[in-house]
């Protein structure tokens, strides 16, 4: 896993690693995986990490999510 600013990702999914609350968009294109930290008022992604191929989800922690999006 590496950082990657939050700017340069576009979310299209997410599952929340606590509760396993989800949210997607109809956007297309290819997906690459990403844990990212989320505040919730306002919900913005705060924190990103690119995940590589394969590699195993992080253990849950709160205030941190799943995701799928695309690299800008």
């Amino acid at each position: 896993m590496k950082p990657i600013p939050v700017d340069q990702i576009q979310i299209v999914w997410y599952q929340d690693s606590i509760s396993g609350e989800t949210m997607s968009s109809g956007v297309g294109g290819k997906t690459v995986n990403f844990w990212v930290h989320m505040e919730y008022f306002p919900r913005e992604v705060t924190e990103a990490y690119l995940m590589d191929e394969g590699e195993p989800r992080p253990h849950p922690k709160d205030g941190w999510s799943y995701a799928r999006g695309m690299l800008r």
